[in-house]
């Protein structure tokens, strides 16, 4: 298990002032991140060996958006390892020990150079651990398409900006591209994002938008495959 402790910035909230979903992503995946790092096998073990952790599917539910000012704590607990996928979930916790948000997540450990998933070595396994997982009940990883029509939106270039350390888009930008294709009032309270192809800088992207009374479902297209898929609920 790891965790770490902070407020809620004000570069993390929306115009209402309450915790972002990118601000929600961004603190787990910065949980993430900062584990590596204490276990010693961070971004500079990422490039010397080549290799890294590439995230699959994420299962995010909101119970409530903490203000700005307020202190969090974020929580990470890897639970499960085997071949070349791990699995990890997530607890945001505010001042008096409530659930702010609780996440599930799939990984895949890569040969950056071959671009291809490898089996997950001992020294990995060994340096994490494993924890008892969270009541979670995990949805499934497959996002599935509603019925009805779809609306294709105007493509958009991948520039610089969306790029991390591993030189593809990050995993928390697609569900910001996502974010712009929903209704400003139209509340979250369950995410789930498929990573399916990886954006590359240059690549262009085909956003296609499916949704009903109670989701949205947004399609990341590049070249007629899809690269991400997000569910809002």
């Amino acid at each position: 298990m790891y965790e770490f402790t902070s407020r809620i910035r004000y570069s993390e909230v929306k115009p209402d002032g309450k915790l972002s979903v990118l601000g929600l992503v961004n603190r787990m995946q910065d949980c993430t991140v900062f584990h590596s790092i204490e276990v010693g096998r961070g971004p500079d073990v990422w490039l010397r060996e080549s290799v890294g952790w590439v995230i699959v599917a994420w299962q995010i539910v909101i119970f409530r958006e903490p203000s700005i000012g307020e202190r969090i704590t974020t929580r990470t607990l890897p639970y499960r390892f085997r071949g070349f996928e791990a699995n990890r979930h997530f607890i945001l916790l505010d001042e008096q020990g409530e659930t702010v948000a609780m996440a599930g997540s799939h990984w895949a450990y890569f040969d950056m150079a071959a671009g291809r998933p490898i089996r997950i070595p001992q020294v990995e396994q060994e340096a994490y651990g494993t924890d008892a997982p969270l009541d979670l009940k995990a949805a499934p990883r497959k996002i599935t398409i509603p019925e009805g029509d779809v609306e294709v939106m105007p493509a958009f270039e991948i520039h610089a900006v969306s790029l991390d350390t591993n030189g593809h888009v990050n995993n928390a930008r697609y569900v910001e591209m996502a974010l712009s294709y929903l209704p400003p009032e139209f509340p979250i309270h369950e995410i789930r994002v498929q990573y399916i192809r990886q954006a590359m800088l240059g690549d262009v992207l085909v956003p296609k938008v499916w949704h009903d009374e109670k989701s949205y479902v947004i399609w990341l297209e590049c070249d007629g495959q899809p690269c991400a898929v997000t569910e809002f609920k």
